[in-house]
């Protein structure tokens, strides 16, 4: 007779029960949006402020950096140390000067492209001493292209240019004087003491003193 009774007792105690959970659980989503909403919001981009960087591997070996040198310039250089060679590094002067150089080692440059304060440009080539063997680079303010070869004393033994009217030469020398010219230059005709310029089709001969001894076509 008291079953009907209990059964209904049972149903209201479940159904409280569910709807204290179903509350807990909407507080706890909705602390939780709060929570998230109140959080500040981060930055995407950071700025950090430092007067060097540097790269350590993890034998602790240095394998790069970049730092502001005493000069007031900033340098950058990445290493490779596990053979002792390989380097690359790039500086910035304080006068404007910029330079890119490659070497085996921070002693032996085997390649540099850089910028002078003037505005001229040059790419050098340098041998396993130390030595400048080939440069590429333009002149400022005429923008003239030269591309020279040099011996193992660093002296220019042939030099190809483009003046600034656009006239070729091309000098073969022996370190000293100016041996050949193919091209266009300028000499000084002995009777007149006059200025001639050659010709791009002409062939220029000197002697060891740095005289004309042939001519082609005669001037």
């Amino acid at each position: 007779m008291n079953r009907p009774r209990f059964d209904t007792y049972s149903k209201v105690i479940l159904t409280i029960i569910a709807a204290c959970l179903v509350g807990l659980c909407v507080d706890r989503f909705t602390a939780r949006a709060d929570a998230q909403t109140a959080q500040p919001k981060v930055a995407r981009y950071n700025i950090v402020e430092a007067k060097a960087f540097l790269l350590i591997d993890g034998e602790g070996k240095d394998r790069g950096g970049m730092w502001i040198n005493p000069e007031g310039g900033t340098d950058l250089r990445l290493l490779h140390q596990q053979n002792g060679k390989g380097q690359i590094s790039l500086a910035v002067k304080k006068n404007g000067f910029v330079a890119l150089v490659l070497g085996e080692d921070s002693k032996r440059p085997r390649a540099s492209l850089g910028i002078a304060e003037n505005g001229a440009v040059r790419l050098d080539l340098f041998s396993d001493k130390k030595q400048v063997r080939a440069g590429l680079w333009l002149t400022p303010e005429t923008n003239d292209p030269n591309l020279v070869f040099l011996d193992d004393k660093e002296q220019v033994r042939a030099h190809l240019k483009l003046d600034k009217d656009g006239g070729p030469r091309l000098t073969l020398g022996d370190g000293k004087h100016d041996r050949a010219v193919l091209g266009v230059t300028n000499l000084e005709v002995t009777k007149t003491g006059a200025t001639q310029q050659t010709a791009p089709s002409s062939l220029v001969l000197f002697d060891k003193e740095g005289k004309v001894i042939w001519q082609a076509p005669p001037g």
